[in-house]
């Protein structure tokens, strides 16, 4: 995270912590918006079912903090080399190339751990005649649109219900 804002030349440690203090700043302003983002989607609906993560000595913390905690030295570690880059290209396009790999890396573990570290997962079983639940959708078995042994484009036809209604047919 810091690291691109060490040089070889010597920097006065007033820049130096200037510096840190608006990336600092910029990826707290970054961790916010996701977490709007979060709260206006339909995420929300579901997101109480995140269960909690146990640490070491028994210490439990939602799942959705600490992913957001992990989001946010991914994001230090984005606008940092973003902004280093920036700050190199005019003086050294070539020397740039350091930056857009850990760029593009910090990118991907973002990506991993928002997708991962909050993805919701629920086995649903559904027979004829008995519906199955999970993530607060009830899945009911409709029919087959044909045969199975004569068709090989057969499907299976359901219905994904909610709370409030019909969902999906």
């Amino acid at each position: 995270g810091a690291a691109p804002f060490l040089s070889w030349r010597r920097m006065e440690p007033g820049a130096f912590w200037g510096r840190l203090i608006n990336i600092i700043g910029i990826t707290i302003g970054l961790l916010g918006l996701v977490m709007i983002v979060f709260k206006i989607s339909d995420y929300t609906i579901h997101s109480t079912a995140l269960e909690r993560i146990v640490f070491p000595f028994g210490i439990l913390v939602p799942r959705f903090a600490w992913v957001m905690c992990l989001f946010a030295v991914t994001a230090f570690a984005i606008v940092a080399n973003l902004w280093r880059l920036i700050e190199m290209l005019p003086k050294s396009p070539g020397g740039v190339g350091g930056f857009i790999a850990h760029l593009g890396l910090a990118m991907a573990m973002a990506g991993l751990i928002l997708s991962r570290g909050l993805e919701q997962k629920a086995r649903i079983l559904v027979a004829e005649g008995e519906p199955g639940t999970g993530l607060g959708y009830t899945v009911t078995y409709k029919d087959l649109t044909s045969h199975p042994q004569t068709d090989r484009e057969n499907k299976v036809e359901l219905d994904v219900t909610s709370v409030g209604g019909k969902v999906a047919s």
